[in-house]
């Protein structure tokens, strides 16, 4: 199984209700029982995506939850 966005990739994704843009800086892939341990729903990729215009790198975004921005 290979990871939808690849490092470096402009994605979006949503916090409280604010669409965030940034870069993924780092993949990782969680284990079934860590997906169900944080609620994630099993297996799968989660981002590490850095946001430029909040300073900030945002850790664990699911999959299921990003975008790819089209340049």
């Amino acid at each position: 199984m290979k990871s939808k966005y690849s490092r470096g990739e402009t994605v979006s994704f949503d916090v409280n209700g604010e669409t965030l843009i940034g870069d993924v800086f780092i993949i990782d892939f969680r284990d079934a029982d860590e997906g169900e341990f944080y609620g994630l729903g099993g297996a799968g990729y989660t981002y590490d995506i850095m946001v430029n215009s909040k300073d900030a790198l945002y850790k664990h975004i699911p999959e299921n939850i990003v975008t790819k921005v089209e340049k």
